[in-house]
């Protein structure tokens, strides 16, 4: 386990400990502006977690966070996001509220276009009714639900996405949030710099702690990372699979183990 401090076997519990370590404080000594930009970026990525990441602080116990991930999708308390058409596993899980706030937020910027306030209510109409789909057909969205122009409202705003083997006559939709590329972005900035760390030492090993002194002196650590906290992308790379975890005689280690 990552986190020796903390253990849970509740799936909600594992979200908000991912919430509760993504980011590290802003040091006071930085420039005001840089420290308001900062904030901003917080502010606006939403709050998404990856699968994977459940995986590593639910360890050795994937089948009961795949089972439970999926009572909590057909209960209607998670929204989940596929990253990939054939690779279920590999997705994004928001919860509910969390989904319904934001389009909320969508709801109050476009409350002058009635097109897209139909669009918004008619979407969460057919999750409600739908709640293990995340990807479908544009002909099993009832025209009572969202129109035609109401559909390309909400592919424009990214609320839905065409699936790329999909003809453009008969188009897969899956569904999706209009942000969530950020949050792959910081995995792939962060996960690419604790590979390159790592792949310099001989077995391609390192302890945690050589390993988070690298990460905490990188300069680029507020600049690229935005001040994410290591936790964060180590239980994403463990949970998928990249990262291996050993004990050693003064703590843990990780290991590169596929790329």
């Amino acid at each position: 386990m990552v986190d020796n401090d903390y253990n849970t076997k509740s799936i909600t519990d594992a979200i908000n400990r991912i919430f509760s370590i993504q980011w590290n404080l802003i040091p006071t000594q930085l420039n005001s502006d840089f420290k308001l930009h900062i904030e901003n970026y917080r502010h606006f990525l939403p709050k998404i977690v990856s699968r994977y990441q459940i995986y590593s602080i639910i360890p050795n116990n994937q089948t009961f966070v795949d089972q439970n991930v999926e009572l909590l999708v057909e209960d209607g308390a998670l929204r989940k996001f596929i990253l990939h058409e054939h690779d279920d596993l590999n997705d994004l899980l928001m919860k509910k509220e969390d989904y319904d706030e934001y389009i909320q937020l969508l709801m109050r910027m476009f409350h002058n276009d009635d097109v897209c306030v139909k669009a918004f209510k008619g979407l969460q109409k057919f999750q409600s009714e739908n709640l293990k789909v995340v990807k479908f057909s544009k002909d099993q969205i009832s025209p009572s639900f969202i129109t035609e122009e109401g559909l390309q409202r909400l592919i424009g705003l990214d609320l839905l996405e065409i699936l790329p083997q999909s003809s453009s006559n008969k188009s897969t939709l899956k569904l999706s949030h209009p942000k969530y590329g950020y949050i792959i972005n910081l995995y792939q900035k962060s996960k690419n710099f604790i590979l390159k760390t790592i792949s310099r030492n001989k077995w391609k090993e390192i302890k945690h702690n050589e390993l988070y002194e690298k990460w905490e002196s990188n300069k680029s650590k507020f600049k690229d990372f935005k001040g994410l906290n290591l936790y964060w992308i180590l239980h994403w790379l463990i949970g998928e699979g990249i990262l291996e975890i050993f004990k050693i005689s003064d703590g843990t280690g990780y290991k590169i183990i596929r790329q």
